[in-house]
């Protein structure tokens, strides 16, 4: 598989500022089981899916980021590498250029400040430059839409597949123009059409995991916030799913794909479906660094992908303290 990723660290160079303060050491809190480490030493290989940083210029999450990377790189067994699930920065889509690019490169110094391991990027609604038309940006803008996130995060283009260790490593870019300046989630008929053929070219008994900002399914959107009294129906929008998801999920499953994992909703969910689990993984910014999110603590998961196809996943709180539950108290 080709690898749509430049090499980041030698394209920004040293332009970029560090951004947070270096910690003490992690706080991992629900150690994985025994087994899966062993599994994870001899055969399989483990990675962290960290998602939803929402890096901004307040609530400490410079310093929230720095704890969760270095919680993640003091995993034992060492991961192999950690794949993001969007939303690195908050929020490019209503923001200038200059800012934009200032929240970017906070994440980046964070992250090459506190992170030794290979990094995969997936994109997420916010960060997308400019789509909400704020500060008289148009489509013509050079940096407009997603081509701000592909230079800034080194990426060739937002969708990829890459091999490792047996399994094949699908992510997704789920977020697309919706009406009225808004977006949803969705594939692209050009990306539709490259995840059937390379689905269908790879080997039967190869696995694969899939990873996008936006869930394909997910059962944390059926809430009292979204239910209408007077229709007696949920009203939920293609922004905070997967249009088509289940016709996606039953892709999916006709091609040994495990797992499918997302952010987004910054609340944690398991489905079975079709012989496919469908994983949304919290988020490491919690309540956007405001505390937990419906008792959903800020954290990451830990993945073990097993040499016969299975898989073990677990999510950790890394031990971040809200700055702003700090300030209230």
């Amino acid at each position: 598989m080709t690898d749509h990723r430049i090499d980041r660290r030698k394209f920004l160079g040293t332009s970029l500022g560090a951004g947070a303060a270096l910690l003490a050491g992690p706080a991992l809190i629900g150690q994985a089981s025994s087994a899966s480490s062993a599994e994870a030493s001899s055969g399989g290989f483990r990675f962290i899916h960290l998602t939803d940083a929402h890096v901004q210029k307040k609530l400490g999450a410079d310093r929230g980021l720095a704890k969760a990377f270095e919680a993640a790189n003091s995993v034992s067994p060492k991961p192999d590498f950690i794949a993001t699930g969007g939303d690195q920065v908050f929020d490019t889509m209503k923001q200038t250029e200059d800012y934009s690019r200032e929240l970017f490169g906070v994440f980046n110094g964070v992250e090459r400040d506190h992170n030794d391991l290979p990094i995969y990027h997936t994109i997420g609604n916010h960060d997308i430059f400019g789509w909400a038309g704020m500060y008289g940006t148009t489509p013509e803008h050079p940096s407009y839409g997603k081509l701000m996130a592909r230079e800034m995060l080194g990426l060739e283009r937002t969708y990829y597949a890459f091999d490792h260790k047996g399994w094949r490593i699908y992510v997704l870019d789920n977020v697309q123009p919706g009406p009225n300046r808004f977006y949803q989630g969705d594939l692209d008929p050009a990306q539709r059409e490259w995840l059937e053929a390379d689905l269908a070219a790879k080997p039967a008994s190869t696995p694969a995991v899939v990873i996008s900002h936006i869930p394909i399914l997910s059962v944390t959107i059926y809430s009292e916030r979204f239910f209408n009294e007077e229709s007696l129906t949920y009203e939920i929008a293609n922004g905070l799913v997967m249009r088509r998801g289940v016709e996606v999920a039953r892709l999916l499953a006709q091609y040994n794909v495990k797992l499918a994992l997302s952010g987004h909703l910054h609340q944690r969910d398991r489905i079975e479906y079709q012989g496919v689990t469908f994983i949304c993984g919290g988020a490491v910014s919690g309540n956007w660094w405001k505390g937990p999110l419906y008792g959903v603590q800020e954290g990451f998961g830990v993945v073990d992908l097993k040499s016969d196809g299975a898989f073990d996943y677990a999510y950790h709180d890394y031990g971040w303290e809200s700055e702003a539950a700090e300030a209230q108290g």
